[in-house]
């Protein structure tokens, strides 16, 4: 997803509220699989796998990327 796509987003705005994290990311980034109006498999794959490596346990701090 690009910085203008994600700054309106209703993930980041839940991440911004306050929403817990591994909630809002298992709700909203399955949503992110679309590229033309179809659903691309290898961004479903994609989603899955980021999905899964944002819940495993870190102890470094994410920053977030400037837009």
């Amino acid at each position: 997803m690009g910085c203008g796509n994600a700054e309106s987003s209703t993930l980041v705005g839940r991440l911004n509220n306050g929403d817990d994290p591994n909630t809002v990311i298992s709700q909203e980034l399955p949503l992110w699989v679309y590229a033309s109006g179809q659903r691309l498999p290898g961004l479903v794959r994609r989603r899955n796998a980021e999905i899964e490596l944002a819940q495993k346990p870190t102890r470094r701090r994410a920053l977030p990327k400037r837009c």
